[in-house]
């Protein structure tokens, strides 16, 4: 089972996709704290700041290559609010390849403005597709929810704070991405997932 021609046009290189549409990457929205959709307004903020810092981030990884998409639901396992791949650039996923075959790594991310027992619980089903699931809460909850780091830990969640004003990224816990098998079912349906996302933005 594959997920298909994955074409070099599907999607512009500096945009984070959303079902329907895509954000460029300096389209900032408007601030956080006075949206309707707090937790909307937070999600989209802190996709354009990871996008921007990804490279910095994961400086030790040859993967890349990306993919952002928000709001991408994967059958069964609900809807994360980012969906990261990435893969190695060498040789470039193109209109001979699949996205599939260049088994990218995917990060699933959780935003959570409050609740963030609720957001572990979330960030946790991402694991059965994602090669790791990270939770981010704004920078006020993260001392609340870093107090019950071994939560974190044994649930194999990743633990980020960020501050949607001034644009900074807190890493309290990253988990290795795990080997998954690229055969799985739910990772394929991830993966194509994301890539329909990019095709119909």
């Amino acid at each position: 089972m594959r997920a298909g021609p994955f074409r070099k046009t599907v999607f512009a290189a500096e945009a984070i996709h959303l079902r329907g549409g895509f954000l460029p990457i300096n389209n900032l929205l408007a601030a956080w704290p006075g949206r309707r959709e707090p937790e909307s307004g937070f999600a989209s903020a802190f996709a354009q700041a990871y996008r921007r810092r990804h490279r910095h981030i994961h400086s030790g990884t040859r993967k890349c290559a990306t993919l952002f998409v928000r709001e991408v639901p994967v059958s069964g396992y609900g809807i994360a609010d980012l969906l990261v791949l990435s893969w190695d650039a060498a040789p470039p996923v193109g209109e001979a390849g699949d996205l599939d075959r260049a088994r990218p790594t995917i990060r699933a991310f959780e935003m959570k403005i409050s609740d963030w027992r609720l957001g572990l619980t979330q960030a946790h089903r991402y694991g059965y597709y994602a090669n790791a699931s990270i939770l981010v809460v704004p920078k006020t909850v993260l001392p609340r929810a870093a107090a019950n780091l071994p939560l974190f830990r044994n649930a194999r969640v990743g633990l980020w704070g960020f501050n949607p004003l001034g644009k900074g990224i807190t890493r309290v816990y990253t988990p290795r991405p795990k080997a998954i098998n690229p055969g799985r079912e739910a990772h394929i349906r991830a993966i194509k997932a994301a890539r329909e996302a990019a095709i119909s933005s």
